[in-house]
């Protein structure tokens, strides 16, 4: 137990084998709640091996745990006052956007802000990829626009976001002459890498309906034309530095995924391994809608594809599942493939060798 503490969002050590019903609906419960994390249940050889009367058990009360849902107004009125403020707003959307199930809330809040929309990798498909106020994914391996406007913003909206390195790169650039607004259901994710103007702490889902609200009821109107000089500013950006790539000879990665895009028609679940093709299809396959592109993230996941795919398959039966893979990743959980001939499982796989 005390050695999984570092990367566990709460553990137990179970001693009875009637507390193990109690126990488990409680993991669960902290495991979906809130931030989402892992939970670990240890338990003992006499407790798997006992016996025990199974009785229905209601909702866990645990009132030390708590998480908070419901936003600051105070907190959504300061943010509210520096929205009316900025000249060059940027709203960045990530992984806690999707949890949260507020994608058809932050594109209306971004139309109503006339903002730029960028997102980090687990953002993608939070905020509609084929929208012109979509600016691409953020960071290291990010579109030169999308890094660039952060630097030139003064106003940053962050939501669901960490602001972890592949994102900021080094912390005193990032956004230097930004107010930054941050909003999170997890408190301890606030201020931890990115010192924030207004720290909302809540769901985003609430958060962006109160902010709605608030601009309804004090009647903030954005005129297209205070926008224009900031468009035009990150048109130009796009315009010299486009994601680009020259096809020769050898099919490119980047060509692939451009045709596995046409093909689909965008409308297909993706999920990656990791490494060249997690980013190949980050880049270069537009998501318009949440909870299509599945990826290990950060985590280095070699292997993560296939059997998040099939898994995508099982829960989604009649929708296009496709596995982007590497060359080496594949191989790692390349027996799934049995997993998914003995389910009748149509999944694809697009293998990107470059070897």
């Amino acid at each position: 137990v005390g050695i999984t503490r570092p990367c566990t969002k709460h553990n137990y050590l179970v001693k009875r084998t009637e507390d193990l019903a109690r126990v488990l609906k409680e993991a669960f419960h902290i495991a979906r709640s809130g931030r989402p994390g892992p939970v670990l249940v240890d338990l003992p050889k006499d407790v798997s091996q006992g016996k025990a009367k199974y009785k229905p058990l209601p909702k866990p009360r645990m009132p030390s745990y708590n998480p908070t849902y419901e936003p600051n107004m105070k907190q959504l009125r300061r943010a509210v006052d520096l929205i009316k403020k900025a000249e060059r707003p940027v709203i960045f959307s990530g992984g806690g956007v999707i949890l949260s199930g507020a994608s058809k809330e932050l594109t209306a809040f971004a139309k109503k802000l006339d903002a730029p929309v960028t997102a980090s990798l687990m953002g993608l498909g939070s905020f509609p990829g084929t929208d012109p106020l979509w600016l691409g994914m953020l960071g290291m391996h990010g579109t030169y626009r999308a890094n660039m406007a952060i630097g030139a913003c003064d106003l940053l909206i962050g939501i669901g976001v960490r602001f972890d390195d592949r994102v900021t790169g080094k912390v005193d650039t990032f956004a230097p002459n930004a107010k930054i607004v941050h909003i999170d259901i997890d408190p301890t994710s606030i201020s931890k890498n990115i010192p924030v103007t207004v720290p909302v702490v809540g769901d985003c889902t609430m958060a962006l309906k109160g902010l709605s609200r608030l601009l309804r009821e004090e009647k903030v109107k954005i005129s297209k034309k205070s926008r224009k000089p900031w468009f035009d500013q990150i048109e130009r950006w796009k315009s010299t530095q486009p994601l680009r790539y020259e096809q020769g000879d050898v099919i490119k990665p980047q060509y692939v995924i451009e045709k596995l895009y046409e093909l689909t028609k965008g409308k297909a679940i993706i999920t990656t391994e990791v490494g060249q093709n997690q980013m190949w299809a980050a880049q270069y396959y537009h998501f318009d809608r949440p909870n299509c592109f599945i990826t290990s993230g950060g985590l280095g996941c070699m292997g993560f594809g296939l059997p998040a795919a099939i898994g995508a398959q099982m829960a989604c039966p009649d929708k296009l599942v496709v596995d982007v893979a590497g060359d080496g990743s594949i191989q790692m959980n390349i027996q799934e493939l049995a997993t998914a001939v003995q389910y009748r499982l149509p999944v694809k796989v697009v293998i990107l060798n470059n070897r």
